[in-house]
């Protein structure tokens, strides 16, 4: 199996882009780095290795209808040398004195009602199976091949809980699955319960349960070519271009609102003056916040294009507020 694992990241940049085609633009993509010393697993996250490993955020609610982000963020890195996958998460946390954490037996499926962190892997994605491995904030794991908690993996985990976050390290073996590729279907999700109101957060949005392997991102294993950060350039390539359509469809909504405000008498479109003028800053606001940036992070970019999603949402609230109250007035 190791023998396998290496051909196939040898050959992996010949054959990444082929092989998923369009859709890395539309899900979210970890290239992971080789390391030559391994982690120590004891949920500190302060060896060296982890260092040379980009950090990923951008986690988003599922399982709900409220709009807008989680209440707090989540963190990961994960590096892989020929043994093992390395992962290394920190979960914020504002309230530490209230994490949920009461399950203590190994393999038992309620640790995914505590404070817990989810791993889905799913090394070869032509398979069915794809594999869970879930921990809350006691370091009490359980695994599981899809639904069937009978199976178990060889992996270790450990966590710790600091005074703003708590902390998750493990290492998952090769050896636990019966075939790996260059390229693997990857989703990390949360469970965050320390408010008393459950929030359920996915690093690629799921739209739902957990389980749905068809919306899990990909983890991109980097070989030799960890330093040429393909996986950083293929997903800040959609989000530059999901950014430009973004920043078309905003000219043109505030394009409509003009055209409606100067068609009527300005007593009319009093009342949303206030509001339009709101939109207008914040748009300046966040063109002087991304303009000047060389090296926008994945994180820059993610946020850029929640803060456009966010302004066309409202301009699009504005402009129907606007028209039914033109209408009123005719």
């Amino acid at each position: 199996m190791r023998q396998r694992l290496s051909i196939l990241l040898a050959v992996m940049a010949l054959g990444m882009a082929s092989a998923l085609g369009g859709q890395m633009e539309t899900m979210r993509l970890y290239e992971c780095t080789m390391t030559a010393q391994p982690p120590k697993i004891d949920g500190r996250l302060d060896d060296p290795c982890w260092q040379r490993a980009e950090e990923t955020s951008g986690f988003v609610r599922t399982l709900t209808t409220e709009a807008g982000p989680p209440s707090v963020q989540t963190h990961f890195r994960i590096l892989y040398d020929d043994r093992h996958l390395y992962i290394a998460v920190r979960c914020d946390e504002p309230h530490p004195e209230n994490i949920k954490a009461s399950v203590t037996d190994a393999d038992n499926p309620s640790v995914c009602g505590d404070d817990c962190i989810e791993i889905f892997c799913h090394p070869d994605p032509e398979s069915r199976d794809y594999f869970q491995f879930a921990v809350n904030a006691r370091g009490t794991r359980y695994d599981g091949r899809g639904l069937d908690g009978s199976w178990n993996g060889q992996w270790q985990a450990a966590t710790s809980v600091g005074k703003d976050a708590w902390f998750l390290e493990c290492a998952i073996a090769f050896s636990s699955f019966s075939d790996c590729r260059g390229i693997w279907r990857f989703n990390m999700n949360r469970e965050y319960r320390s408010t008393g109101k459950v929030e359920y957060h996915c690093w690629s949005n799921t739209f739902g349960a957990f389980h749905t392997p068809e919306r899990f991102g990909y983890l991109v294993f980097a070989g030799p070519f960890g330093s040429l950060r393909r996986g950083y350039l293929i997903q800040a390539a959609g989000y530059a271009r999901s950014t430009l359509e973004k920043q078309q469809t905003l000219q043109n909504q505030k394009r409509e609102i003009q055209q409606m405000r100067a068609a009527v008498p300005l007593k009319v479109v009093a009342p949303f003056e206030k509001l339009l003028t709101e939109l207008e800053r914040d748009e300046q606001t966040l063109t002087q916040r991304y303009s000047q940036m060389k090296e926008p992070s994945l994180q820059d970019w993610e946020a850029l294009d929640r803060g456009l999603d966010a302004l066309i949402a409202r301009n699009g609230r504005a402009y129907w507020n606007l028209k039914f109250h033109v209408l009123l007035n005719d």
